[in-house]
């Protein structure tokens, strides 16, 4: 590989591409000199900040430029970054904070509260990105890792993956030559920095001297402001979960405009086997392109192009491993599943994570080394088989861990929290959708304590503080009874057909 750093191949782009457009945010245009200017000034702040204990910064911002500059400059200095959602209550801030050890963190003033005064904190609306004196970068990075990002853990503590930049870099690089992203591609980046397809949209653009386009922080969820700037900027690559390429499909049936899209990329969630020939009726010549894998495992670590669905599909195959990765279906003696026959989806190659921050026991869990092959492998704890092309489709999950909208959640953390409030005997947290592909839901099952009543409203402002808003349930329903199997464990199979009709929103 070429480059050793994340951010290396933005470096060459950056004296390649020099006065051409790097990001587009509202009404604010940056070039990639300009990018470049800007995140070495902050990097240079970053470092007559620095500690000795100094290694991770995070940044809590809003989407914008602002996340790019931010996550260039710690890269730059020599640091990891991890992004922490301004909208994260308070509670899983603090513990994200602590369990990073973290000391600086790149924000605005509007977000210091969600802080303690031990932290060093640097408000981006404070920094002079025009100063006359920009002095030039000596520093050699010093740590292997790029990024951490968090995801859903089993109990209140996310867990934290340690994405190495050689992990990270394979995995764009490949993305970037397989489908020839370049420099005349127009990105429209719709996942928040939390969520690693954001990582493709950052990197991968930059590295490909692309442009890209950030929707409006006030209208970023809105279908129509997406298509509009799809047609007023030339957008060529769509990155995003399959949710939200149906809502744009709903609103582009609408209009007569010839929409520039020609790669569609769709991951972190089941894609409706009819989306495809949807997308192609409003954009016949895109390529659409199914991807999969794991946070563990750097973005994605499989792919399925997206020609033809066959009648008899359930649903749209996992596909095959990308460049340096490799893709097992395994039993549970860690032995290779024969096809047709389910096994976990396990994940193998370049892209593994380092592990969980300071979390060795999960890390030696979810990570192991294959006692045959003696390769080190990540579970992913998706169901899947070999079909007969020696593509792997998937089944489901395993565990307790879902996916809504793209975000993986542990139903036993949503479980913790609300079994730590007094009012609450138990809770069981479950997933359901009309079918395979339809959208899914969390319910929540609560007994009350003896005596005790709670309200949907008193719950969810409860839940609005321990939770992302994405892992807060849909429905609820209230319980006289928990229902146990014959070894006094809670039947989960119990609620897994609930009746809507009985929940209460």
């Amino acid at each position: 590989m070429k480059y050793k750093y994340l951010h290396e191949p933005f470096l060459d782009s950056a004296k390649l591409y020099r006065n051409k457009i790097a990001i587009i945010n509202d009404d604010k245009q940056i070039s990639y000199q300009q990018l470049n200017t800007y995140s070495k000034i902050l990097a240079n702040i970053l470092l007559s900040f620095a500690t000795n204990k100094t290694k991770i910064v995070a940044v809590c911002l809003d989407k914008g430029w602002e996340q790019i500059v931010s996550v260039l400059a710690i890269l730059k200095a020599g640091f990891t970054y991890l992004p922490i959602s301004p909208e994260y209550p308070l509670n899983r801030i603090s513990k994200i904070i602590e369990q990073a050890n973290i000391d600086i963190i790149i924000s605005v003033n509007d977000f210091k509260n969600l802080f303690s005064n031990e932290i060093y904190f640097i408000d981006f609306n404070k920094i002079n990105l025009i100063a006359t004196e920009n002095k030039e970068l000596t520093v050699i990075n010093k740590e292997e890792l790029a990024y951490i990002i968090c995801t859903s853990g089993t109990t209140d503590i996310p867990k934290g993956v340690m994405i190495e930049h050689k992990a990270a870099l394979n995995t764009i690089l490949d993305i970037n030559k397989r489908f020839k992203i370049n420099n005349k591609d127009t990105i429209l980046s719709l996942s928040e920095l939390n969520f690693d397809l954001s990582v493709f949209d950052i990197f991968g653009g930059l590295a490909a001297g692309a442009t890209i386009v950030i929707p409006r922080k006030s209208s970023k969820r809105f279908s129509l402001h997406w298509y509009n700037l799809i047609i007023k900027h030339n957008i060529t690559i769509w990155n995003s979960v399959p949710s939200f390429m149906l809502l744009f499909m709903e609103c582009a049936k609408k209009f007569n405009h010839s929409i520039p899209i020609r790669l569609v990329m769709m991951s972190g969630d089941w894609i409706p086997i009819d989306l495809p020939s949807r997308i192609k009726e409003q954009i016949p010549n895109a390529i659409i392109v199914s991807l999969g894998g794991a946070t563990e495992a750097s973005i994605w670590s499989i792919f399925y192009i997206i020609n033809k669905i066959e009648e008899n599909w359930n649903s749209i195959p996992y596909g095959k491993a990308l460049t340096n990765q490799e893709m097992y279906v395994l039993n549970d003696n860690l032995e290779e599943c024969e096809i047709n026959e389910t096994g976990e989806i396990c994940i193998s190659g370049l892209g593994l994570a380092k592990g969980y921050i300071n979390n060795t026991e999960l890390t030696e869990k979810a990570f192991i080394v294959h006692p045959t092959s003696n390769k080190r492998i990540y579970k992913t704890g998706d169901l899947g088989r070999y079909m007969q092309d020696g593509n792997i489709e998937i089944l489901g999950r395993k565990d307790l861990q879902v996916k809504v909208n793209g975000y993986r959640i542990e139903l036993k953390e949503i479980e913790y929290i609300l079994n730590q409030h007094p009012y609450i005997f138990l809770t069981i947290v479950n997933i359901w959708s009309k079918n395979l592909l339809s959208q899914k839901h969390l319910i929540c099952y609560i007994k009350m304590n003896q005596g005790y009543i709670l309200s949907v409203k008193d719950i969810k402002k409860y839940l609005k503080t321990k939770l992302p808003e994405y892992m807060i349930p849909n429905f609820y329903c209230f319980i006289d009874e928990i229902p146990l199997t014959t070894n006094g464990k809670v039947d989960r199979s119990a609620f897994s057909i609930p009746d809507i009709l009985l929940c209460v929103k």
